[in-house]
């Protein structure tokens, strides 16, 4: 395998990393930001000097085809389950309509200018991702892991907010004020930008978070493109994927669609382990709140509630990952 990790010529853009096989496939791979304005750009330009025979999305079949998403401000939560998995998606939902509404951008639109182009040319195209839903339901099965990696994160910085923002407070403000339809001034959208950048990235390296969102989609994607019978390919993927599909486009693997399969398996539940890591996080969780007592007095106010809300999540996700994992063995 040869790595050429600089651009193409005439291509001012850093985030293109070009991968040329032992039996001569050439994989362009671009590396994106789901809120920038100038990543669509650089996929259309791109793929209109490259010509590819073919191109790759990071998208499952259940988001396919990419459509241009419209925000509407303030945002309406759809119907759904009181579960986790739908509490998580509606919320990313929110806070991706507030953000785009704030950065004045299309979230993901460079997946539907990459469709519209290669539809244009007529490049055949693939969403190549793990279904959305497989990854939703995975998150939830270790929900309670998430508490004990991302709590203690909140008790080294317990205000991570630039002052800039206002702190926790101001850009919880500011997302308020976003779903009235009050924007913010140039110099704090660029702070809120790099804030939401350096965040994300973070966010997708606690361990728990990190193998649904990365590892697993980054081997299951990496898979599907060994699959794509062509010589030129070009993929558009969010940047934090980028290195990962490198170092696995290359895994010898006999049989990728039981590979595939293997990848989209729950993880296994144990319901000893899933206590236990549930109440160290309640144990995390109750001392944050007790410490943040001293120097918020609202929490004060907030410490019992708090409390009975996490163990009532905890237990509301046993049953449902409980009855979930029923449903799976049945099948």
């Amino acid at each position: 395998m040869i790595i050429n990790q600089s651009q193409p010529p005439g291509l001012n853009h850093g985030s293109i990393k070009t991968v040329i096989t032992k039996n001569g496939k050439y994989i362009y791979l671009i590396g994106t930001n789901h809120v920038s304005s100038t990543s669509p750009q650089q996929v259309k330009q791109l793929i209109n000097q490259i010509r590819p025979e073919c191109i790759a999305l990071e998208l499952c079949e259940e988001r396919y085809p990419p459509r241009r998403v419209q925000i509407t401000i303030p945002f309406q939560q759809p119907p759904g389950p009181n579960t986790v998995a739908h509490s998580l998606e509606t919320g990313l939902q929110r806070f991706y309509a507030n953000l785009a509404f704030l950065l004045n951008v299309n979230p993901g639109d460079e997946f539907f200018v990459a469709y519209s182009e290669a539809k244009r040319l007529r490049i055949p195209v693939y969403p190549i991702d793990m279904k959305f839903s497989v990854t939703k339901n995975k998150i939830s099965t270790l929900f309670p892991y998430h508490l004990v990696y991302i709590i203690p994160y909140f008790l080294m910085h317990p205000d991570p907010v630039p002052k800039e923002l206002g702190g926790m407070e101001g850009l919880i403000k500011i997302f308020l004020a976003a779903n009235k339809g009050q924007r913010i001034s140039p110099e704090k959208e660029q702070i809120l930008k790099h804030f939401v950048h350096s965040t994300g990235t973070g966010f997708f390296m606690v361990p728990s978070l990190k193998k649904p969102l990365l590892d697993d989609r980054n081997k299951f994607m990496a898979s599907h493109l060994r699959q794509l019978p062509y010589k030129s390919i070009i993929g558009v993927f969010g940047e934090q994927h980028l290195d990962g599909i490198i170092e696995h486009i290359h895994d010898n693997i006999p049989d990728e669609l039981a590979y595939q399969k293997q990848l989209e398996e729950m993880p296994k539940f144990n319901r000893k382990k899933f206590l236990g890591v549930g109440l160290l996080g309640s144990t995390v969780s109750g001392y944050w709140m007790i410490k943040m007592m001293k120097k918020y007095r609202f929490m004060r106010y907030m410490v019992f509630g708090g409390v009975s809300y996490v163990s009532y999540v905890l237990w509301r996700e046993f049953t449902c990952i409980k009855r979930l994992t029923e449903e799976i063995k049945k099948e």
